[in-house]
């Protein structure tokens, strides 16, 4: 029970922070970039891709802040889809690692 009290506390140190912020900040922005993006009707779809592509690889201290642009591609589509079917992508993404 202990263990799993204290890890998130070691994620969430301030020297934790400083390394996300350092390695990951500019690949996390990009997802973050390119899910408000998706999100409008006027949205450039190139630049929603090229911040995709940016994004690729964020690492898993990182991810939380970057899953909600795995719906990136559906909003681009015109399509996000029903509740259900977003908490299933964030989630699926969320376990694969992978936008």
């Amino acid at each position: 029970m202990l263990a799993s009290l204290t890890g998130p506390a070691i994620f969430l140190s301030p020297q934790n922070a400083t390394a996300l912020r350092e390695h990951d900040g500019d690949k996390a922005e990009a997802a973050g970039a390119a899910w408000a993006l998706a999100r409008r009707p006027e949205a450039d779809r190139a630049q929603i891709e090229a911040l995709l592509a940016q994004a690729k690889g964020v690492g898993v201290a990182a991810f939380p802040a970057a899953a909600h642009a795995s719906l990136a591609q559906s909003y681009l589509r015109g399509r996000p889809g029903s509740d259900l079917r977003k908490r299933a992508r964030i989630t699926w993404a969320a376990l694969t690692g992978r936008l």
